[in-house]
């Protein structure tokens, strides 16, 4: 018999949860009466059709190649997607494998010739339908926010009840109304959302997800009014579509993006201020000072202004707390501390270590200088190139010296006169005898002008030579920007750390600092001056693996 495949979806949970089942017992209907047995089922349920990234498809697709059915039934083209390019490109593959599709509802037959019209008609159909739903509920949400309704997500500081005109409207909580209050205040009064984080947590706060309070919760961003210092609830406004989101189609994701500020639809509803108006004003102006100053030090510092990305301090990003496994910062301007303890409170990790930069950061350095004697890497540049000699005696080379084709060249020659001496008409070597010549006389003059060739061993004692000539200057030249050069240093050490440094506690209040590198990777970091950047040498022995060296404490 006929083998066939169900494919059924329903989109929402506001949908009957029957509708799959109904959806099947059609489909099974079709195939009893037409002689097809159902050998798979598959579904999804509370899916939309916009993207064809759905579990139960994905399953079937994997299915129809493996097991080539004669015939997949669904309801309607729409179960399949409401994408026309979707539809249409899955209808291809299957025509492609000679599977066809009945959409039983509407008497959709890919088998038949004038399907194409049909099928391409109504994925455009269930397309606008998609469009036309977007656009009712866009008008529905602009109807429920005008009525004072709740068009969007939970925001802290408020609950959601249903209101008698069947809507969802918001009230105050009392509780998380006195929290937003204080974060506030105390950023008025001059707190940090860093410092006002650590406050709340070490209160036993919880934050609007329920976890530890950070301070991006806190200061989020003014432009699209994210955080809590932004969220214009607060003042009594609801500010709607500020966000419009689109199905990215190779993920099936949705994404957001910021709307225009022409676009967004504001509502007075004084019923919800929290923040009072004097203490807003105050937190914006606050805000707006903020914003000056370092818009003022970005115009100052011209193109080279930071712009967040980066480190200014020479071992920010590269010292790591062993106890959670965070970045050791700058916590204090003084000294180097756990950035997850600093973020979220001592609750967050227990390494308490604080490191005075200077001490840090000068025992980092004179540990580099004392890996980096010259008599250390000399040994580095010997194991290497002790490497290249072994890797090049077990590597055959394809390339002939001039001698080696020389006598190619003559053997060729002598062949061409040993067949004129049998009777072969010479003149038809003439043209080949001249350029067999050209060669002859080109390599004997490379040959002559060639200086005495010096053996691979004695070869690789002059490379040798050159590099360890060089380690004075380059050790002093290295040492000399990690100690003058920041910007250039970090990008040193993050080639000579590679896997960061570990910050621990010893017993008896000590400090411990670890770090597994690799003496190559000095050779690595020193291509970053300028004066070496291009020495061959130099270039040989970076990235070599050595043997690797802890730096401890």
């Amino acid at each position: 018999m006929k083998t066939a495949f169900i494919y059924t979806r329903y989109s929402s949970d506001k949908q009957n949860k029957t509708s799959n089942e109904d959806q099947e017992t059609k489909c099974r209907t079709y195939a009893l009466t037409h002689g097809f047995e159902i050998a798979r089922v598959f579904a999804d349920s509370e899916t939309s059709g916009k993207t064809l990234i759905r579990v139960g498809f994905s399953a079937m697709v994997d299915a129809v190649k493996k097991e080539k059915p004669e015939l997949i039934l669904v309801d309607d083209l729409s179960r399949l997607s409401r994408n026309s390019t979707d539809q249409g490109l899955f209808l291809r593959s299957l025509e492609f494998l000679g599977i066809g599709l009945v959409a039983v509802s509407e008497g959709i037959d890919t088998r038949e010739h004038s399907h194409k019209i049909h099928s391409a008609f109504k994925g455009i159909l269930n397309e606008l339908y998609l469009d036309n739903l977007r656009m009712h509920t866009r008008r529905g949400q602009e109807g429920a926010v005008s009525r004072g309704n709740v068009a969007g997500g939970k925001s802290y500081g408020y609950d959601h009840v249903k209101s008698v005109t069947g809507g969802v409207q918001r009230v105050i909580n009392e509780e998380e109304a006195l929290v937003v209050q204080r974060i506030f205040q105390l950023f008025a009064d001059g707190e940090s959302p860093l410092k006002i984080a650590q406050v709340l947590n070490e209160e036993g706060i919880p934050s609007p997800t329920g976890k530890l309070w950070k301070r991006s919760a806190i200061h989020g961003d003014p432009n699209d009014l994210s955080g809590i210092l932004n969220n214009p609830l607060y003042d009594g406004r609801v500010i709607w579509n500020r966000l419009s989101y689109k199905t990215n189609p190779d993920t099936g994701k949705r994404v957001s993006r910021r709307n225009p500020a022409s676009e967004w639809s504001e509502v007075v509803m004084p019923e919800l201020r929290i923040v009072p108006q004097d203490l807003w004003d105050k937190v914006k102006a606050r805000q707006r000072q903020i914003s000056d100053r370092s818009k003022k030090k970005m115009a100052e510092v011209g193109p080279k202004a930071r712009t967040g990305a980066g480190s200014k301090h020479l071992l920010s990003g590269l010292l790591r707390c062993q106890d959670c496994g965070g970045n050791f910062v700058l916590v204090n301007g003084k000294s180097y501390g756990c950035a997850t303890r600093k973020e979220s409170g001592p609750d967050t990790c227990k390494n308490a270590v604080l490191i005075k930069k200077h001490v840090v950061e000068g025992f980092v350095l004179n540990a580099v200088s004392k890996a980096a004697s010259p008599a250390r890497l000399e040994s580095a540049i010997l194991e290497r190139f002790k490497a290249l000699a072994n890797h090049r005696l077990n590597t055959k080379s394809v390339a002939k010296s001039p001698a080696e084709r020389l006598a190619v060249v003559q053997k060729e020659i002598d062949n061409i006169i040993s067949s004129i001496k049998k009777g072969c008409p010479a003149e038809e070597f003439v043209e080949e005898m001249q350029r067999l010549r050209e060669q002859k006389e080109a390599l004997q003059l490379e040959i002559q002008q060639r200086q005495p060739s010096i053996s691979p061993e004695q070869e690789l004692q002059r490379a040798v030579d050159k590099a360890v000539a060089l380690l004075p200057t380059l050790t002093s030249s290295f040492c000399s920007v990690l100690h003058r050069n920041t910007p250039l240093a970090r990008k040193a050490l993050d080639k000579l750390f590679d896997g960061g440094i570990n910050v621990f506690r010893l017993p008896e209040g000590k400090i411990g600092l670890k770090s597994n590198t690799c003496v190559g990777n000095f050779f690595d970091s020193a291509l970053l001056l300028p004066e070496f950047s291009n020495s061959r040498e130099i270039n040989v022995v970076a990235g070599a693996g050595f043997e690797p060296t802890t730096f401890g404490l």
